[in-house]
């Protein structure tokens, strides 16, 4: 057993804001489920712009008649809404025992669904058989929920975990975790007593291509996998050893994290790890169109990832990093409080910003770019589900609570580019929302745990802030800053009061941090120049004849940008405006 160390870091010095307002506007709410314990844990876009969410259901649901057999197992569960919350259709599949649906995506030739099963799952008038303790399925459905075609994976191996992705040139790539042999694309992978994780390719009619097995000896949990072009990125925890290639890592604490980007023949093009003394885990994985690794987690204690360490407030925290396009830890940041608080699930836009949803228990604090804490309390004390967003550069942009009489869970998240979340996971007892204007919704299980589907609008797409001008000051003097527009909260940085106007004598950066009536922060910096004051001398005093001309060739400046020469007489100069020039009196 490794010991346990902890750390004392002192990060920063924090100042707790409260955030109430409206940084995400509610357009609508659903509930989906029955009696039982209904999980929800994908949801895709489909190509006809509705949604649809795949998990587990206890039982079955109302004029299910298909499949009566199914009322006292757990059952896959699939269903679709419109854009306006309108529930399409709801179903369910499986077996006489538990069954589920792990992931979904989506893609023009139709749904992935991959899942987990066992014994039998019937899907339509589809069906598998596994000899495991656990097996594993991939299917093609249509946009209605009926199955195109049906097949298990791993052979006799005992699948704990499966996930797909969209390849962009069509057909999926899949991820999991096994543990004895393991059958990929009519080969033997793996022999009994061997585990790991194993992906592989699939095409539009799911046969399996370019196997891919990274064997451990401890444990092992898939956090994500994502695709872009010809690379692969695959997130997960292991503890002990795991071989990828011809590297070997070795945990440092109980669980630790890797992200590896990998060719399609599985060559490592990028590896990244990272840990502590306790157990750090990677839930959800984005890799972005721009070549950019988003992922999010929980941690024990403190986790080192590349050159930065975060060390927990309480129990459990939640991690958010992203990773550039050579793998370099490009930010890395913490939410959590005195409890066990996950990060479950991240998504990026357009803009590249990050989306991360999550749980907390009691209060989480989200530092701000400042240092400052935007708090969240929980609502129940069984914990709260959340949102939060960060920019490009992992500056707090906006955070939301999702408050209900007991715990929620946020599991998936789809971000559009007009500013839409689209949002589902699980909750229990109640659901209370409130929307802009005094709209209200309350979602109410029929069951002892239902699955909600929110859809918001990010009332902080698009904010940004003008701090001015740069400006210059003269020396022994001042001038004072202040915002262009009037707002809640603002404060100028490093040295200013909340909602004061700071009185600037010295040249630097100032940085304007401000916060709107929806809650959402910006902020901009303009910079201030010292200038030293003029100095000059005309010449010395002297007389002159009537009649004659003064040459002025003495005079000298410093420190200045123009000039000009004035006269109480009534005579003309020859050009004012050059420092030698000459004067002739009336």
């Amino acid at each position: 057993m490794h010991p346990k160390i902890y750390l004392a870091i002192v990060l920063f010095t924090v100042v707790a804001l409260s955030t109430s307002a409206q940084q995400l506007s509610l357009q609508w709410a659903q509930r989906f489920g029955q009696q039982g314990w209904d999980y929800a844990n994908s949801m895709v876009a489909t190509p006809a712009g509705n949604y649809m969410l795949g998990g587990s259901l206890k039982g079955t649901l109302p004029g299910d008649t298909t499949h009566p057999g199914l009322a006292f197992s757990n059952n896959a569960f699939l269903a679709s809404c419109d854009t306006n919350g309108n529930i399409l259709w709801q179903k369910t599949f499986g077996g006489p025992m538990f069954d589920n649906i792990t992931s979904l995506a989506s893609t023009p030739q139709g749904i992935w669904v991959a899942g987990l099963f066992q014994d039998t799952l019937l899907y339509g008038n589809k069906q598998v058989s596994t000899q495991a303790y656990t097996g594993a399925y991939i299917a093609m459905s249509d946009e209605q929920g009926n199955p195109i075609w049906l097949r298990n994976i791993g052979g006799q191996a005992t699948i704990k975990q499966i996930l797909v992705c969209p390849k962009p040139q069509g057909g999926a790539y899949m991820a999991g975790v096994f543990a004895d042999s393991l059958q990929l694309a009519g080969t033997e992978m793996a022999v009994t007593g061997e585990k790991g994780f194993f992906l592989a390719s699939l095409s539009v009619e799911g046969n399996e291509g370019t196997p891919i097995v990274i064997k451990g000896t401890g444990t092992c949990t898939l956090g994500g996998v994502d695709c872009r072009d010809s690379l692969i990125c695959l997130a997960g925890s292991f503890s002990d050893t795991l071989r990828l290639a011809d590297t070997t890592l070795v945990s440092f604490g109980e669980e630790d994290i890797f992200i590896a980007l990998l060719t399609l023949n599985g060559e490592i093009k990028h590896l990244i790890t990272a840990g502590g003394v306790g157990n750090e885990q990677v839930n959800s994985l984005i890799y972005s169109p721009s070549g950019e690794i988003g992922i999010t987690g929980s941690f024990d204690y403190s986790i080192l990832m590349q050159d930065q360490i975060l060390q927990t407030q309480g129990g459990k925290d939640i991690f958010v990093a992203v990773f550039d396009t050579a793998a370099n830890l490009k930010w890395l940041r913490d939410i959590g409080g005195k409890g066990n608080d996950y990060g479950y699930c991240i998504a990026t836009n357009s803009d590249k910003d990050y989306f991360v949803s999550g749980n907390f228990v009691h209060t989480i604090a989200m530092p701000d770019e400042n240092g400052n804490l935007i708090e969240l309390d929980a609502s129940s004390a069984f914990g709260n589900a959340f949102i939060a967003k960060y920019n490009a550069s992992g500056e707090l942009k906006a955070s939301f609570n999702l408050p209900a009489t007991s715990e929620d869970f946020c599991k998936s998240l789809i971000v559009d580019q007009n500013g839409m979340i689209t949002t589902a996971g699980n909750f229990y007892k109640a659901l209370q929302l409130q929307g802009m204007g005094g709209f209200a919704e309350n979602l109410v299980t029929e069951g002892e745990r239902d699955i909600f589907v929110l859809r918001f609008m990010d009332m902080c797409k698009g904010i940004t802030l003008d701090a001015g001008p740069d400006t210059a000051l003269c020396l022994g003097q001042s001038i004072y800053l202040s915002p262009p527009a009037t707002y809640p909260y603002y404060r100028w940085l490093p040295a200013g009061l909340p909602n004061q106007d700071i009185e600037v004598t010295q040249a630097g950066t100032y940085k304007l941090l401000v916060t709107d009536s929806n809650g959402c922060i910006a902020s901009d910096s303009l910079t201030v120049t010292l200038r030293f004051l003029p100095l000059l001398y005309a010449g010395s005093d002297t007389t002159l004849t009537a009649g004659a001309t003064l040459q002025l060739g003495q005079a000298t400046t410093t420190d200045t940008v123009s000039l000009g020469w004035t006269s109480l007489g009534s005579g003309y100069f020859g050009n004012a405006g050059q420092l030698v020039t000459w004067y002739s009196p009336s």
